[in-house]
């Protein structure tokens, strides 16, 4: 897919097709220890962007709630990667596709770690 088809497809906040006042946005609180929260299943396999504040943001997408990013992991010459997440900075975004998953009695989780109490991380449906 092109970034020219991406960006066009990009969708604004909207409650069309849901209740009023539900914009398709959800607003995460982040600390310095694991959260682990389920993720709407009209989110998965789609497009969202993620913008932080407060603090960077290590994550990742995760079938079990008890899976836990870890930013204090030290890399390795072989490559660290138990509990190892992606990384959003303070004050950025970033656009990803949320896994999708076989039917909706799976749920898929949002697990992060942020660098700072008071953190937040706004996630967005980018994507039909």
């Amino acid at each position: 897919m092109s970034s020219q088809y991406q960006a066009a497809n990009v969708k604004a906040p909207c409650d069309k097709g849901n209740v009023a006042n539900d914009f398709n946005v959800k607003l995460y609180d982040c600390d310095l220890t694991h959260k682990a929260t389920a993720v709407p299943h009209k989110f998965t396999g789609k497009y969202v962007r993620i913008f932080v504040a407060g603090g960077d943001l290590h994550y990742a997408f995760s079938e079990s709630s008890s899976a836990e990013v870890d930013r204090a992991v030290a890399g390795s010459d072989a490559g660290a990667f138990d509990k190892v997440g992606d990384i959003i900075k303070d004050g950025t975004y970033d656009h990803v596709r949320v896994p999708g998953v076989k039917d909706e009695s799976v749920t898929l989780y949002f697990v992060r770690e942020a660098t700072a109490d008071n953190t937040t991380a706004r996630m967005r449906l980018a994507s039909d």
